[in-house]
């Protein structure tokens, strides 16, 4: 059993993005920017607007450095999902390959989750490009992550053997399961909760505690 996580909104409460706006605004608060990139990742995760054209739209917006990079590391730690804190170990316990795949950024997915021995490897997700002085211009456009239908390329390209379970709660996870690379779908709505997401669901969990229960269901 391939355990297929996401992170914003998942293993994190919060959406990273949305998080860093508010990091680099708070000495310059734009209400209408902030508002504008929730927004848009709304649009993204419902499948309103593709995740290509989310991702560009929000980071057009973001001006920011290391620095900010660093806060948000801080603050994403300390706003993980609660469950999933308890059952981490569990969760990597009961399967046999755990990813976490994601349209955010390892640049904080990974110091965000290096104390739960989740391999690095195993993570995949976006890239963010700095200058010589630290500051973002760019992201890698080469990720396919990057780009709509990421998360099943990726998937895809894993190329192993049993069943593929996705865990999330946008419809970027749900497309896996759509384009038939992923065996069962489960809709995270412990921090977001997302109608048409829902309602294709094969099921729903509010916390990991219940996804363990399903995924052990699910290797009978």
């Amino acid at each position: 059993m391939n355990l297929i996580i996401d992170f914003d909104s998942t293993i994190c409460k919060l959406e990273g993005l949305d998080e860093l706006a508010t990091i680099v605004q708070k000495n310059n608060w734009d209400k209408n920017i902030s508002e504008e990139i929730e927004e848009i990742t709304n649009l993204g995760m419902s499948g309103q607007i593709n995740f290509e054209e989310s991702l560009t739209r929000r980071l057009k917006l973001l001006e920011f450095d290391k620095n900010d990079l660093d806060e948000l590391i801080k603050v994403l730690k300390l706003n993980l999902t609660s469950s999933f804190i308890e059952k981490a170990a569990e969760l990597l316990k009961i399967s046999d390959n755990f990813f976490v795949i994601s349209g955010g950024f390892l640049d904080f997915i990974y110091p965000v989750l290096e104390d739960f021995e989740i391999k690095k490897e195993n993570i995949f997700a976006n890239e963010f490009i700095f200058n010589e002085n630290g500051k973002f211009v760019k992201h890698n456009r080469d990720n396919p992550l990057a780009h709509p239908g990421g998360k099943i390329t990726v998937v895809d390209n894993l190329v192993k053997s049993g069943s593929n379970i996705v865990v999330g709660d946008g419809f970027p996870d749900h497309e896996i399961k759509i384009s038939g690379a992923a065996d069962y779908f489960i809709a995270f709505v412990g921090n977001q909760k997302r109608d048409n997401v829902v309602e294709n669901a094969d099921y729903v969990c509010n916390n990991f505690d219940e996804v363990l229960e399903v995924l052990k269901k699910i290797n009978q």
